[in-house]
């Protein structure tokens, strides 16, 4: 970590964001988490394709007004810190930046705000994306499991802690992407995203990718895994203890909002695909 604080302390920086054309990056913080932002935010500006715009969304203007020292040199470089409409809670970092994307005619890649991120990150994933416009490029995903043991009940999706991470290069319905190491979103999904609203507040307040992942079912839209091999890059532990990830996944959150957004005809959909 020693080059990120040493690159954000350098004087008189200048934008760091890349070429008109590249995908739009955001990322959201809130609480203590916020101090730790600029290491996920300095190693995306670091890579070897920058971002054409790079969106921090935080919760209030208090946030704003007293912005760690880190994330005030990082505006110089071209960082915009922006209030969040608020209600969308995990839903804030891609969210508010469908219409941004949408109006710039880029994809939007959400990224994490407590993970660094290796130099080749965003091109890798641009670049798969090109050879794929089709669909949601990713680096990490799980492949939902479908129990059709009872044919009474009809198919079941067996809890979300047995669906194993994808590691090959096939395009399956049950192809479901986690936001954690970094995806890209293309235009077809984000109009799907926008004109669905604000839904996901009543079925998956606290579950972003439950809700991604069921818009993109019902749109049609493939998923895909760069390289077919599902990957996660460093975190930073100490953010970890007031993250989502307790609730969802260790706790069965996910299964609770997975099973109030899927339909039985989503789920016989899935059992459908191989």
């Amino acid at each position: 970590m020693t080059w990120i604080r040493i690159t954000n302390k350098l004087p008189l920086r200048r934008s760091a964001l890349g070429d008109v054309g590249a995908p739009i990056v955001s990322l959201t913080s809130y609480g203590d988490r916020v101090a730790m932002t600029h290491f996920a935010i300095e190693s995306i500006l670091r890579g070897k394709l920058r971002p054409s715009r790079i969106i921090l969304w935080v919760d209030d203007q208090k946030t704003v007004d007293f912005l760690p020292r880190q994330l005030k040199r990082l505006r110089q470089a071209g960082l915009e810190v922006r209030v969040a409409d608020g209600g969308s809670g995990p839903h804030t970092k891609y969210f508010d930046a469908l219409a941004l994307a949408l109006a710039d005619g880029v994809p939007l890649v959400t990224a994490d705000d407590d993970t660094v991120y290796p130099a080749d990150w965003l091109h890798r994933l641009f670049a798969y994306y090109l050879g794929h416009p089709d669909g949601v490029a990713c680096y990490r995903a799980r492949r939902v499991v479908i129990d059709t043991s009872d044919r009474d009940s009809g198919p079941r999706l067996t809890p979300y802690s047995q669906w194993p991470l994808i590691k090959d290069s096939s395009v399956s319905n049950r192809n479901f992407v986690t936001g954690v190491s970094g995806a890209l979103y293309p235009a077809e999904l984000m109009r799907a995203l926008v004109a669905r609203g604000t839904q996901f507040e009543e079925l998956c307040p606290k579950a972003d990718d439950v809700w991604i992942n069921h818009t993109a079912l019902q749109a049609q839209i493939p998923i895909r895994v760069v390289d077919g091999r599902s990957r996660d890059f460093i975190s930073l532990e100490s953010t970890q203890a007031i993250g989502l990830k307790h609730a969802n996944v260790m706790q069965g959150g996910n299964d609770a909002q997975i099973a109030a957004t899927y339909s039985e005809l989503d789920r016989k959909r899935l059992a459908g695909s191989s």
